[in-house]
């Protein structure tokens, strides 16, 4: 069961980024260039393209390591989401909720984690990193 349950948490995380790099790079690709967030208003379209293929491509990588149920490679994406959290907290504006959503799913990470390592592989080194991610994610996102 937990192995469902880590399967779960980490292919969870690939739905934002597949929505949004179909969503700017395939969808609005079509129509004019009026992008609807305000996270993106004013952005040239250049730039929201390639923040979309990127997104595209993180998504893809979500849901391999999914169905993989690739826990080792999940833990490495733990810095890059407290990284991510922290520049767009600091960026502020409507940043400011983009980085409540990479809080969120680093925190689903850290979860994930937990539950993919049996009680043998946790170690309290570990639990303790584990603990500073969660606690980092959940002042990040408020």
């Amino acid at each position: 069961m937990p192995s469902r349950i880590t399967q779960l948490a980490f292919g969870f995380q690939a739905l934002p980024f597949l929505y949004t790099g179909v969503y700017y790079s395939v969808l609005w690709q079509w129509t004019s260039v009026d992008f609807p967030f305000a996270v993106m208003d004013g952005v040239d379209t250049g730039t929201v393209y390639t923040i979309s293929i990127l997104s595209l491509s993180l998504g893809i990588f979500y849901a391999i390591a999914a169905i993989q149920n690739n826990t080792p490679l999940m833990v490495a994406t733990i810095p890059t989401r407290v990284l991510a959290a922290n520049l767009f907290r600091q960026s502020g504006g409507a940043w400011r909720a983009v980085a409540r959503v990479e809080a969120a799913m680093g925190l689903l990470t850290v979860l994930g984690v937990y539950f993919a390592w049996g009680p043998q592989r946790r170690s309290e080194g570990l639990m303790w990193l584990l603990a500073g991610a969660a606690a980092y994610f959940a002042w990040a996102a408020r």
